[in-house]
């Protein structure tokens, strides 16, 4: 072969070089860019030496190509869809067609996830907000969308959307599918087209081939059926959708968003699409309780104090159907005066937010019996002082659990495939002036080091098995049913992932949990995903190490970093104080890690400035449990635990305290 050295036309955008080198290696290859002939001409100067052509991109394979390559007997396109392609003239003159066939499918389907939880949970948003500064001046982030539970109709289930809906199960998500026919193996119901998809689907996803009975599939009827709050996720062609339809069915709100990896005129993108944010969600949730106090516990109307940020009002008017309620940040008083007033009164405090509930607050409070926190972590309660004074402490046990797994994967995602820094890329305009955005980073066959295999831990790894990924975990003991590898440290733990999620509690033997150590076992390659406590992470060196490259992404501390090494990833869903925030900083910068998925941070809404030039960092202000399903059942919950306490019956979220 070598000798013989057949020549093969290369057909490719000057920026797609990928297959040169790998081709030169076995043969000749010429290049349509490179000749400063007209194609036409370019063509005709090659007619009977060229049998096989490369196709990279769109370019147009139309007769008037072809007939200019009467030797031409094979086109090997690297895309799956062949639309570009003029199908019928190649049968005509007997030239064969190969495509990708399944060599994106897993890459594709994560991403189409990864768009899915991007858009629900806001991700890129949230990412610009933190890097702007706005979470420090403005407060709190607007809420995401939950997707547990979501109805997803996916147009087109071959390989891709075979693997979307299989990916998509464990997060409780409801498939149904449109396709050719319908596939009698297939246990997802099937609608035989897709306006009764859309009309009884929340989400549209779209990975169907491109040709004339599928070009603008999705048109204004398909947009009006699948309503105000429908999403369209498409990693098929931009053809597949009316673009102007849909720019208008989104200005109007006739749909509630789009998560768009393809459009029909790349790289250009309708400008109207920028300035979008396809967020038309607010913080007020309805609420409905399936609590009901008794008629004599309404008349007796107990106190109970509301201690919490100004800006979180979701709980007042829950609890003021049943309760007198208190709020500190209301009074002009100092607090400790504020509390001594009430000393007698106040046998109830609900807790929101993180303001400290230390010894000097509880002294001032002698008639308190029970503190209902409405998070999942209570490290800013003193609770060997509660348990000393015989204070009962109820957090918000699994109220937020899928929907913290949920951003998990989400973040994860986002910074393998860079889902923000694309949004980022295409709202700029840079598309179209620089051409072909940087490759992202496979999921699939990810080693993925979960620290802390609680309630998130394991709904983490379960909504992760699907994508190919290699579980094991560090706890505070091993799981004997858990068929997942145990590793008794965090630097072992480290040492052996490419990924590290962080989700346990912040407490006294967890703060810094992930030091320079691990950032450095981790690698440069390697990511860190926290969604808990930012105190969990040494973040000075975490950004060290993230700008020097010890790592890949990350949010960590000193020991921990150096395990995980250059390739590790932290993704940190548990407390900021679980990452040495100053060593996680240096990790970041010196390169000791490879990057970071971050929700937690050691000093919020402070985060340190460094991190906002970062490119491998995903930021978020802490939102991972932000949606209102979840705020509906903390409020729930709470109020439970308020009942079973003023009736004498046990707690429903009873934290130990020993």
């Amino acid at each position: 072969m070598a000798e013989e050295s057949p020549l093969v036309l290369v057909h490719r955008p000057p920026t797609m070089k990928y297959m040169d080198e790998p081709l030169t290696r076995y043969y000749r290859i010429l290049t349509t860019h490179t000749s400063s002939d007209p194609l036409p001409l370019f063509l005709s100067r090659h007619a009977s030496s060229v049998r096989a052509v490369v196709s990279i991109g769109r370019f147009k394979i139309d007769a008037g190509f072809l007939s200019r390559l009467p030797s031409l007997q094979l086109i090997v396109c690297t895309s799956v869809g062949t639309d570009h392609v003029d199908l019928p003239e190649c049968n005509r003159r007997g030239i064969a067609v190969t495509n990708a066939g399944g060599a994106y499918s897993e890459d594709v389907a994560d991403y189409a996830v990864g768009l899915l939880i991007s858009f629900l949970r806001r991700i890129p948003a949230a990412d610009r907000y933190v890097r702007s500064g706005n979470w420090a001046k403005c407060g709190e982030f607007q809420l995401g969308i939950k997707l547990s539970g979501k109805r997803i109709g996916i147009l087109g289930l071959g390989s891709i959307g075979s693997l979307i809906a299989k990916r998509l199960e464990p997060f409780g998500c409801i498939i149904s599918y449109n396709s050719t026919r319908q596939k009698q193996s297939i246990p997802y119901l099937y609608y035989p087209d897709v306006v009764s998809l859309a009309a009884n689907n929340d989400v549209i996803v779209l990975c169907c081939a491109l040709n004339d009975q599928t070009r603008h599939i999705v048109n204004r009827e398909v947009m009006e059926a699948l309503g105000k709050k429908g999403i369209i996720i498409n990693v098929g062609r931009g053809g597949l959708i009316d673009e102007k339809e849909m720019v208008k069915c989104l200005v109007e709100g006739v749909i509630g968003g789009a998560g768009l990896d393809a459009f029909e005129k790349e790289p250009g993108v309708p400008v109207e699409l920028f300035g979008l944010d396809n967020s038309r969600f607010r913080r007020e949730s309805q609420f409905q309780s399936r609590v009901v106090p008794s008629k004599s516990m309404a008349e007796e109307s107990p106190l109970v104090l509301v201690h919490r940020p100004p800006t979180m009002k979701y709980m007042d008017e829950p609890l003021t159907r049943y309760y007198r309620i208190l709020t500190t940040h209301t009074s002009s008083d100092p607090l400790p005066v504020f509390l001594s007033r009430h000393a007698s009164s106040v046998r109830a405090v609900v807790s929101i937010g993180r303001f400290k509930i230390d010894a000097d607050f509880l002294s001032r409070l002698p008639s308190l019996q029970l503190i209902v926190c409405t998070s999942v972590g209570t490290d800013h309660v003193d609770l060997p002082e509660c348990n000393r004074r015989g204070i009962a402490v109820t957090n918000a046990g699994g109220a937020y659990s899928e929907d913290v797994a949920d951003y998990a994967v989400g973040l994860l995602i986002s910074f393998l495939r860079r889902i923000p820094a694309a949004d980022r890329y295409v709202r700029s305009g840079e598309w179209a002036k620089c051409g072909e955005f940087q490759l992202g980073i496979k999921l699939s066959g990810k080693r993925v080091g979960i620290l802390g295999l609680g309630s998130i831990g394991s709904l983490i790894a379960k909504r992760l098995e699907p994508f190919g990924c290699i579980i094991s975990y560090n706890s505070t003991c091993q799981k004997q049913s858990i068929p997942y590898l145990y590793y008794p440290d965090v630097v072992s733990l480290a040492a052996n992932n490419d990924v590290i999620v962080l989700c346990c509690a912040l407490n006294d033997q967890t703060r810094h949990i992930v030091n320079r150590e691990v950032m450095e076992s981790l690698g440069k390659n390697g990511i860190i995903i926290n969604v808990g406590r930012g105190g969990l992470i040494d973040e000075k060196e975490m950004v060290k190490c993230l700008v020097e490259g010890v790592i890949g992404g990350a949010g960590l501390d000193a020991e921990v970093m150096e395990s995980l090494g250059k390739n590790g990833i932290i993704i940190n869903v548990g407390r900021g104080g679980l990452i040495d925030e100053k060593e996680m900083v240096k990790c970041l910068v010196e390169g000791v890690i490879g990057g970071a998925g971050l929700d937690a941070f050691e000093k919020e809404p402070g985060v340190p400035v460094e991190l906002f030039g970062l490119d491998n960092v995903v930021l978020s202000p802490h939102c991972a449990i932000a949606t209102p399903g979840s705020f509906d059942n903390v409020v729930e919950l709470a109020l439970a635990n308020l009942k079973a306490f003023f009736s004498n019956q046990p707690l429903i979220s009873r934290v130990r305290l020993n």
